[in-house]
Parts: structure tokens; sequence; C-alpha cells
């Protein structure tokens, strides 16, 4: 990468590692100047989207009005061309191939390092296949893992979107007069219903309204 679009000739401080000296002879404080942006500093990820962005716009795609990490290309004979970008990953959805492979070879000629690593089949803890005319994404090793860590393996499942009394259970929940609650208790509940937020959020609109009142507790 072009250095000076990595802040280089801003001068960053940053503290040293823990396995460098922390004071001088003196027992002043120390800290490190580094000539450009580094790799987790704080103003590092925004001279990294600036740069793919710059690079983006040379290669004739506009990042989307709705989402700046989604970059799109249209081309007059109805091809499209969307990459979304995650930190340093991007997924490609393309329809023409000779496109994408032209794309391939700049990642590769602009950003050491980079590799196609084929159709996507995993992303954010989710399960990707694709045909002619689907894609579906699930959340199976995810849902199983959770089952497991929070101890529920086993239980009969719901198959209905929540229990027929889980209003009721709620407006008792919210309505009671207690209010010493375990904290070991609460946190577990509250990583519990973080989870399901996610799923539902990713892969399983259906189980949204169950979640969301367990949210009210």
């Amino acid at each position: 990468a072009n250095l000076t679009d990595m802040g280089e000739g801003k001068d960053w401080y940053i503290w040293p590692p823990q396995s460098a000296p922390q004071y001088d002879h003196l027992g002043r404080r120390l800290v490190w100047r580094i000539p450009y942006a580094l790799y987790g500093g704080k103003p590092s990820g925004r001279y990294w989207y600036n740069y793919v962005r710059k690079k983006m716009k040379e290669y004739g795609f506009r990042p989307s009005e709705w989402d700046p990490c989604v970059f799109v290309r249209n081309s007059p004979d109805g091809n499209f061309y969307y990459i979304g970008l995650y930190v340093d990953d991007t997924i490609h959805v393309y329809t023409d191939d000779a496109e994408h492979e032209d794309i391939v070879a700049r990642f590769k000629r602009d950003f050491l390092g980079y590799t196609d690593l084929g159709p996507l089949t995993e992303i954010f803890n989710a399960e990707v296949t694709s045909s002619p005319n689907t894609v579906t994404l699930t959340q199976t090793r995810y849902i199983a893992d959770l089952a497991k860590r929070f101890e529920v393996d086993g239980l009969a499942a719901i198959h209905t979107p929540a229990q027929d009394d889980l209003p009721k259970i709620v407006r008792a929940a919210a309505e009671s007069k207690q209010t010493e609650v375990d904290p070991a208790l609460r946190e577990k509940y509250r990583d519990i219903v973080g989870a399901l937020l996610y799923v539902t959020l990713l892969s399983r609109p259906d189980a949204t309204y169950a979640v969301g009142m367990l949210t009210r507790c």
C-alpha cells in the first residue's frame, strides 16, 4: 500500500508492548512515535478503509449509499458486481466470470497476500449453500454449540415461535417486586438472549417474537 494513504507523514504515538522498556533512566514514561498507522492502532481502520475505497473506485466500483462497506459496479450490458468488505475479508457476488477473474488479479497485484478462497461456504458463524437460483444461510453448528454451552442439549424442542404462555411469563417477571437477582444468573441470561438475538437477525426471523419478549426481562 502507498504509505501516504496509510498515514505516512503524520506522527502517531503508541504505548510500547509489555516486553519493551516502559520508563527511561530518569523514570519518565516512554511512548513510541511511529511514521504511519499500524495494524491495531486507533486510526488504522480508517486509513485502511480509505485505501480500499480508493482502489475500488479505480476498479470502477462505488460505495453503496446504504452501506459504505458494500461496493457496487453495474455494466451497461446488465452484468453486476458487488463486493462486501469486512475488515480485510471480501465477499464477491457477480454475474460474469471473466470480470471476477480480472478483479481477483487486480486484488493480488494491489494487496499483498490476497488469496481467492473460492465459493463462500461460511461467514459470521453461518453456513452458506448456493444453487443457480438461491442462496441459503443456516446456523446449525452455531445453534448446536449454544445448546451445549448453555446446557440445554436434549431438552424438548419448541417447534412454534414460542410457548403459548410466554407473554404471561414475561408480564409476571416485569411486574415482580423481586429486586435481588443472582449476578451470575443475570449475566448468563443476558448471554443467552444476546446469542439468540444474533441468530434471529442472521438466519431465524421466525424466532424474533420470542426472543424479543425475552429481552423485556
